[in-house]
Formats: C-alpha cells, structure tokens, sequence
C-alpha cells in the first residue's frame, strides 16, 4: 500500500486528489496547502469510496519526505523552490510534476541541472498523447496548426510539442523566423504571468515537417481550437471544444484529467511507464518555448517574462 502526498492543491491539485481517491493501492494521501482552512469543505465534497487516510497539513514535513510519490501541482514560480527543498530534505520517492514547469529561463536552467541528477522516475503531466488527440498524429503528415484565441501558447504549446515529438518521433524542432512573430505580451489568466499573441512556427531542420501555433484577435471564442492537419496538401481541421474533439464525420470525448490521471498515478507507484514525458523529454519540449521567445521579444521583455 502507496502513501502519496499533493503540493498544492488548487484545481488542479484537486483533480489530481479525485483521481487518487479511485485506486484501492492507496493507504494515505497528504495534501499540502498554505491555506488548510479552505481544504476541508471540498474535501468533503467528494466520495472516498476506497476509505483513504486524508491527513492535511501547510508544511512539508517527515511524512512527506517518506511519501512514495509526490505530486507538485502549484504555480511555476513556487515550484523549483518546493522542488529543491524536496531534496535537499533527501526525498527518495517518485514525482509528478506540472506544467508549465518554471517561469522564466534562469528557474528553468537551474532547476534541469537538478532534476537530471535525480536518482528516480520523474514525470511530468503533458497529458495529450494519453488521450484521443493522439488521432491527429498519423504517419505521413506534414504540418499540424493550432489556431485560437487566447488558448495559451506559452503554457499550452508544451502538451503539443510533446505529442508530436512522441508520436512522430521527432527529435528536434527550429523556430523559423520568417513565419514566426510577437504581436504582443498579454496577461495570463493568472495574475503575475504573461501569454503570447502571435505566431510560433516551428519546423524540423529538413523542413519535412512544421508545427504552427497560432493566437491572433480572430472571431473564435476563447478556449476554442482550431486543429488543421496537413497530409499530402489535403487538410483534415479538428475543433477542440472541451471536452469534445471533432470533425465533421466524427467526435471524441476528451477524458477529464482526473480520469487519466488515475491511470498515470497507479502506473508510477508500479514502476510501469505511465505514457507521459520524463523530465529529459519534457525540459526539451519547454525549451523550444523559451528559445523561440528569446529570438522574438527584446531584452527586457525576456527579462520580465514569467510563464505558468
């Protein structure tokens, strides 16, 4: 039987709880939050039907450090420095962390340093080959386009690069220049962090195959993607209106992330792959994003940037 501890239990933090609360190899989870007092009520608004020890605290203390898996579902800006004190603190378990991993390149370089001397399995949550979107990506195709408003490059893109790279096994992605551009920095939808409105077009260095994302004031209402994907100058477009993904001729549901995440939770406690990047693949796949605005924003801007 697994302990488990969640770092962070926001909604996404949340969701990760559900999904834990279905597996019958789970004795305890501990849920780790500044604020405790506004735990309990959601806590209670769930069913435990496999009558898990839930213990709540606002501190990382011995109980954590013997967890089997942690889970770190905070912002980007809180997450090296739980990272790091996980450590330090000599945390021999497996993680789980999410995306968008850390803000801003100096984070990013000084967190890959110590993550990939970590002696065991972390993973993190770029869920997208897990699920049916995976149908987009067939043999023989040369271009896939994202196109939407204010969908997230910066903190979406990543679960995209990921799937391509997976699925068509692509090694490595170029920014070009030409058919790329900034239009403008926005507010994320939390406070304290930056998107991007624009174009990012990236390619593989034989130019045999590009993928395009797209974030420009158009008539599409927010949330709403528009997936093209190009094979032989034909163009199959998908519409990605969660939780549904559909053409024309078909549809798909796309699970919740409790539900996946359920499957990814019990296949890392097994030690069996759970179908998501390790850190290696995912540190790659988020440094296409900030290469790409390093080349495109000025100085200052690339500075000041921070992503979640």
């Amino acid at each position: 039987m697994y302990t488990i501890s969640i770092i962070g239990v926001g909604n996404i933090g949340f969701r990760h709880l559900q999904a834990a609360l279905k597996l019958q190899c789970i004795k305890k989870i501990i849920l780790i939050e500044l604020c405790i007092s506004n735990l309990q009520p959601r806590i209670n608004s769930i069913e435990n039907i496999n009558d898990i020890e839930i213990i709540t605290s606002s501190k990382i203390d011995k109980s954590v450090i013997n967890s089997d898996l942690i889970i770190v579902s905070t912002n980007s800006n809180q997450r090296f420095g739980i990272v790091e004190k996980l450590i330090n603190k000599n945390y021999k378990g497996k993680l789980l962390l999410e995306k968008f991993l850390f803000p801003n390149e100096k984070i990013f370089r000084r967190a890959s340093e110590m993550l990939l001397s970590y002696k065991n399995s972390v993973y993190v949550n770029q869920w997208m080959r897990k699920t049916s979107f995976k149908n987009l990506v067939e043999r023989g195709i040369s271009g896939v386009e994202v196109n939407g408003s204010n969908w997230g490059i910066l903190c979406n893109g990543v679960h995209f690069i990921d799937l391509i790279c997976e699925l068509l096994n692509i090694n490595n992605l170029i920014l070009n220049l030409e058919k790329s551009f900034c239009s403008r920095l926005i507010e994320s939808k939390r406070k304290g962090y930056k998107e991007f409105k624009g174009v990012l077009h990236f390619q593989t260095p034989d130019d045999k195959f590009y993928l395009r994302f797209v974030d420009i004031d158009t008539m599409f209402q927010p949330g709403l993607l528009i997936i093209n994907v190009e094979k032989n100058t034909n163009i199959k477009s998908y519409i990605y209106d969660h939780p549904k993904l559909y053409t024309k001729d078909d549809e798909s549901y796309i699970p919740h992330l409790s539900v996946h995440a359920t499957e990814s939770i019990e296949q890392i406690l097994q030690g069996v792959n759970p179908n998501l990047p390790d850190i290696r693949s995912s540190l790659y796949h988020h440094l296409f994003i900030f290469d790409s605005l390093r080349t495109l924003l000025n100085e200052e801007e690339y500075k000041n940037i921070a992503i979640t």
